[in-house]
């Protein structure tokens, strides 16, 4: 029989109770016909390795696949979605539980028996547990699972059996099914098995969806903040000398984007030069000339300031497999894209020369530049679709078709956000009788934020494990296709994409 021969181990039939192997030895074996023994308080061979509620003697009339007869009521505890109720006793079949959940909280170490029929619940398993499925309830609890198996599901991104460490479980003809994801970035996964756990699956099915698209990137709001306006210059021809009036003022991070200062009116000499605009570039943002000669209009207006350049794009996702724990698969997210350089303060205008007998007026303020934008959020990864999750645990499977659906996309990068407007230059002092100031500069552009990076796109793996390879000489795999990675701002803010696979290791 096939349940006797699993993957190259040997099972040694039982003559007796002191010659039984624990059914989940290091070999984790299936039921058969013998007398083998779950749980126990330690010892070897018969008396079991360390299971929960005591020791219970499988009898082969009590294993459903190996009898042609309906298991009797003693054999264990019963389950049945359509006629059972979670007042019953479970402890007969016509008695049976409604719930999965239930019958392991009464089981106490003995079989599971369930109905052919569909269950839609997620299962913790904190003691060792047995399950039979593929039962007819409606007909004495036959065994038709050859045929039609025990559907188990659970909710959307709920994983439908999860063992924690150091519990073990068999299960015969069950097919396990794992929705489609529905929140971002989830993952379908139809067991997580982790670290020191035990499974042994006999014809069973294992079926994942489809694992969600990842998060799109969340572009800040508005824009980079705005510069400050020059101050207007003052004065008239009746003054005898005026102050240059002050550029717009603003710190973006630690840099001064301030305009420069308007020139000084002037009686004696020529009128005072704007300063430039902050930081001080070559060829932009310079100061105006003061005026030189009386009468005369031979100032100049300060420069305009630059425009900042833009932010760099946040690279996609990094060729990383992610992470496997017990609350799944996390994949790499892509990278935030970087803020926008700030403009460059305007130069402050050129002030005046003394008009008749008194000074001039004196130039406007350069007008601040505006802070750059901030970068884009990056786009996060892709859920994933994974039949098994294993961590570190033990595998033992035969006749199991494992099969998986596609990872979903990994989320796009945001648009980063655009650089903020530069101040207006001020206007300069008063024209007087015969003397002329001139305006300030207006202040560059921040430049807009780099869009962020796409997020990776999500694996397909039949078995996705830590720790020692599964033997899967014994199983059918299936798999779907690979998520996309999510866009971003070019070759390097595409995600990278997701993998498709079969029984893939993860780094540790």
């Amino acid at each position: 029989m096939r349940q006797k021969l699993f993957l190259g181990f040997a099972l040694a039939l039982c003559a007796s109770a002191t010659g039984c192997f624990d059914v989940f030895s290091d070999a984790l074996i299936f039921h058969h016909g013998g007398q083998d023994e779950i749980g126990g308080t330690g010892g070897t061979g018969g008396t079991g390795t360390g299971g929960t509620g005591g020791t219970t003697t499988i009898d082969p009339k009590c294993v459903p696949s190996d009898t042609s007869e309906p298991v009797d009521d003693d054999c264990g505890v019963f389950v049945s979605s359509s006629i059972g109720k979670n007042t019953n006793s479970g402890t007969k079949k016509d008695e049976a539980f409604e719930t999965l959940d239930k019958a392991i909280q009464e089981a106490n170490g003995r079989p599971i028996y369930v109905c052919a029929e569909t269950f839609s619940e997620s299962l913790t398993l904190t003691e060792d547990a047995t399950f039979y499925g593929g039962l007819d309830c409606k007909n004495g609890w036959a065994y038709v699972g050859a045929t039609t198996r025990t559907d188990w599901t659970a909710p959307a991104d709920v994983v439908p059996l999860r063992l924690l460490t150091g519990t073990r479980a068999e299960l015969q003809d069950f097919v396990l099914v794992a929705a489609n994801a529905t929140s971002a970035g989830g993952s379908s996964i139809g067991v997580i098995a982790e670290a020191g756990t035990q499974l042994a699956l006999l014809r069973c099915d294992v079926n994942a969806g489809t694992g969600a698209k990842g998060a799109d990137g969340e572009a800040p709001a508005g824009n980079g903040t705005k510069g400050e306006d020059g101050k207007d210059g003052t004065g008239t021809c009746t003054n005898q000398g005026e102050f240059g009036a002050s550029g717009g003022q603003l710190i973006c991070g630690m840099a001064s984007v301030a305009g420069g200062d308007g020139g000084n009116g002037t009686k004696n000499l020529a009128g005072g030069a704007g300063s430039p605009g902050q930081p001080e570039l070559v060829g932009s943002g310079l100061g105006g000339k003061g005026q030189q000669d009386t009468p005369a209009t031979d100032c100049t207006v300060g420069g305009n300031g630059v425009a900042g350049m833009p932010g760099d794009p946040g690279l996609g996702a990094p060729m990383s497999l992610g992470t496997l724990s017990p609350d799944g698969y996390a994949g790499a997210p892509g990278n935030d894209g970087k803020s926008g350089v700030p403009g460059q303060g305007g130069g402050g205008g050129g002030g005046a020369k003394f008009c008749a007998v008194n000074a001039g007026p004196s130039g406007g303020g350069g007008g601040s530049g505006g802070c750059g934008g901030a970068g884009g959020k990056a786009g996060q990864a892709g859920g994933a679709s994974i039949g098994i999750l294993s961590l570190n645990a033990k595998l033992t499977l035969d006749a199991v078709n494992i099969s998986t659906q596609a990872g979903g996309n990994g989320g796009a990068g945001a648009n980063g956000q655009p650089g903020g407007a530069g101040g207006i230059g001020g206007v300069p002092g008063p024209v007087g009788m015969s003397a002329v100031a001139c305006a300030g500069g207006k202040g560059g552009e921040g430049g807009p934020g780099g869009r962020g990076g796409g997020g990776r796109g999500g694996h397909s793996f039949g078995i996705a494990h830590k720790g020692e390879a599964p033997n899967t000489e014994a199983a059918t795999i299936t798999n779907g296709t690979l998520g996309d990675g999510g866009e971003g701002d070019g070759a390097m803010g595409k995600g990278a994409p997701g993998e498709a696979g079969t029984a893939r290791e993860f780094p540790m």
